[in-house]
């Protein structure tokens, strides 16, 4: 789809091609500001917010602005656009707060991870995205009860599926034993 600024109208793919142009003739807090008005400006699709919000967080830490005052801003457009009972985008809107900070990631998986039906891929894929960010928060206990929780989930799967989750979720439990060293 594509949206209007400036009187011209942009699919997002080439407005941040465009943005990445301006960048090389004007300052970050000029071509921000630009970002900033087209997305005010505009109604996107969701696909297209998730994509035009990920440049946005990327400009944002750029110029230095606050982790709150920028998950309120995404977390307000999102909001506003999202149906709060779609789990089907439970995964992609947690990697977005993960850009901006992990606890923002691990505060909304943990509010709408009851949404996602049990033994699905879909809650397995952001049960594991969550251990993987307990993982990095050096939370090896949480992380290896939530893996243990990922492990419960895949019983019910498509064979292949199954395997091939159960794979990742052992490797995971793996390495958190050998950091700490535990058998």
């Amino acid at each position: 789809m594509e949206y209007s600024f400036r009187e011209k109208n942009y699919k997002v793919s080439r407005f941040k091609t465009f943005l990445t142009n301006q960048l090389k003739t004007q300052s970050l807090e000029t071509v921000f500001n630009l970002l900033s008005e087209f997305i005010e400006q505009n109604d996107f699709e969701f696909s297209d917010l998730l994509s035009i919000l990920d440049r946005y967080i990327d400009y944002s830490k750029k110029i230095g602005l606050g982790n709150a005052n920028l998950f309120a801003f995404v977390d307000s457009k999102i909001k506003k656009l999202s149906d709060p009972n779609n789990t089907e985008i439970l995964l992609s809107v947690s990697s977005l707060h993960y850009k901006i900070e992990s606890k923002y990631a691990l505060n909304f998986i943990e509010d709408n991870i009851d949404k996602i039906s049990n033994n699905t891929k879909e809650k397995v894929l952001v049960l594991l995205f969550k251990a993987d960010t307990l993982l990095e928060n050096k939370e090896f206990d949480n992380a290896f009860s939530v893996l243990r929780d990922c492990s419960n989930q895949c019983y019910d799967l498509y064979i292949f599926d199954s395997l091939e989750l159960k794979r990742t979720i052992y490797e995971k439990m793996a390495i958190i034993c050998e950091l700490e060293n535990k058998s």
